[in-house]
């Protein structure tokens, strides 16, 4: 059976499941993150779900394609409400904005009652997803930032603790991306930084001193993150 490639982003969400585990891929559209993970002996099985049935239809012809309908389930559901918590033991969402993802989780209690890993990839909205994690006891564990088809996204793994995780004033703009920077993780860090200098003009005209010096105190620790790696000389990679 002829192999197929992942996009950067997905592979690298196929990098952070644990070998072996049993996952549910929320938001599957064609299944091409669980039908690469069976072709490849990472993992058995896996749960893959979404909320439309058209790309549904085209997840169980692929899964027909490759040969790998014993090892996938296909389920149609809102989130993770159809999702048999005893089937997965790490959850992928990906693809979705922050504010979404931060809602599929809350709407399954089972999530933090069974601890299940999270893998999540946020196409917007980070920032949010991080302080919700956060403040509903979630503690990050890994994070990368990857290029793909010419945008930066993040990666993140994480999984609940039942304890607040104290974090620094920069957290949500950089959650652990500084633990495994690469040239895109600069790239990314720059666009916060961009991003924040863009909010200070708002807080200028309002006269907002407070956020406007806590976002100067975030963009400095920013800048000594990228400067930390010689961050200023990386070209972007492509």
């Amino acid at each position: 059976m002829r192999q197929f490639k992942l996009d950067n982003r997905l592979q690298t969400c196929a990098d952070f499941i644990t070998a072996g585990a049993k996952i549910a891929d929320i938001g599957t559209d064609h299944a091409y993150l669980p039908i690469w993970l069976v072709m490849n002996n990472k993992i058995k099985s896996a749960v893959a779900s979404d909320l439309n049935i058209l790309p549904l239809k085209k997840a169980e012809e692929n899964l027909k394609k490759y040969n790998v309908e014993d090892n996938i389930k296909i389920v149609q559901s809102d989130g993770l409400t159809r999702i048999n918590p005893h089937e997965v033991d790490e959850i992928v969402i990906a693809g979705m904005g922050g504010e979404l993802i931060s809602q599929i989780i809350d709407g399954a209690s089972w999530v933090k009652k069974e601890k299940k890993r999270l893998i999540l990839q946020p196409v917007s909205s980070e920032s949010d997803l991080r302080i919700y994690l956060r403040d509903n006891k979630f503690k990050l564990q890994r994070e990368r930032a990857v290029l793909s088809f010419g945008r930066i996204y993040t990666v993140f793994s994480a999984i609940y603790t039942g304890k607040f995780n104290k974090t620094e004033i920069e957290y949500p703009y950089v959650g652990k991306l500084y633990e495994e920077i690469n040239k895109t993780s600069v790239e990314y860090l720059k666009r916060q930084i961009k991003d924040l200098e863009n909010q200070n003009k708002g807080n200028l005209l309002r006269k907002n001193k407070e956020d406007y010096f806590s976002n100067l105190c975030i963009i400095k620790r920013i800048k000594k993150i990228i400067s930390d790696f010689g961050g200023e000389n990386f070209e972007r990679e492509s």
